[in-house]
């Protein structure tokens, strides 16, 4: 029986699905749960968390969430099972800076267990809105059986918290230049097989010479392999064995003081 444990938020983002125009799931995350990137946890350190990408007033816009929902629920030590998620189609996401909207996609915002969806946020920021971070709070009810509970995202059970960050026009991060990103110092670096039973064969490619750090984390944030990689400007490939770590979904990292890059690793045996 397939658990979503802590990541029930996915089961409200999942009836936003298809937001605005039709979306596609990453089928990256087609043997997972959960919500794909997930929401920031302080307690936990996840290097791809949250939402990444910058929203520019008068610039459209456009987020997309991968969420896989399974047939049941845990909560701490208990167990339910899961027949469907709600969501109103006025109040289910608030928060949202003024020209971004969101849809449910279905008539009666109803999303049923074992799917794998998305939802994208989309639009335009407008003039009136005030720079600065935007805090979304979701609402919805899962039912199970005759068992019907109304949560938010945030609440008492469910810690972290999603945070769009909007930003003026004119601003650096609403500027930058395509030639200013073409040439500035960016590094590369892929896994094979994929997915991976177990043996894996890291291929990296750096700008700069130096002591890299090369991390693993499960989907909650947690950091389960750490190797420090001493790498020569240019590309190279580095042996691993991931055999001691179960199947599920990965974000693997590499980084130095200057720059960090994060992709998705799949074990499966």
């Amino acid at each position: 029986m397939k658990l979503l444990s802590t990541f029930f938020l996915s089961f409200f983002l999942a009836s936003l699905a298809f937001a605005q125009a039709p979306c596609e799931p990453d089928p990256m995350f087609s043997d997972t749960l959960g919500v794909f990137p997930p929401p920031i946890d302080t307690t936990v350190e996840n290097p791809s968390e949250g939402i990444d990408v910058v929203a520019c007033i008068g610039k459209p816009y456009n987020f997309t969430f991968t969420i896989a929902i399974g047939d049941s629920l845990r909560i701490q030590t208990f167990v339910l099972p899961v027949d469907s998620i709600t969501m109103s189609p006025d109040t289910a996401v608030t928060g949202l800076p003024v020209g971004l909207t969101y849809d449910c996609g279905f008539p009666d915002c109803t999303f049923l267990k074992d799917t794998t969806s998305c939802i994208s946020i989309s639009g335009t920021p407008d003039e009136s809105n005030t720079p600065g971070e935007y805090p979304l709070v979701i609402a919805g009810s899962f039912h199970s059986g005759v068992f019907n509970q109304p949560t938010t995202i945030p609440g008492d059970f469910f810690p972290g918290f999603y945070t769009l960050r909007l930003e003026a026009a004119d601003s650096e991060a609403c500027t930058t230049s395509s030639t200013e990103e073409l040439f500035s110092p960016k590094m590369e670096m892929s896994t094979s097989p994929t997915p991976t039973s177990g043996f894996s064969n890291l291929k990296v490619e750096v700008p700069t010479s130096g002591v890299y750090q090369y991390r693993i984390y499960n989907m909650l944030g947690r950091e389960v392999f750490n190797a420090p990689l001493r790498l020569n400007v240019g590309t190279s490939q580095h042996e691993f064995d991931f055999g001691f770590l179960p199947n599920g979904l990965y974000l693997y990292s590499l980084s130095n003081e200057k720059m960090q890059l994060t992709k998705r690793l799949i074990i499966r045996k």
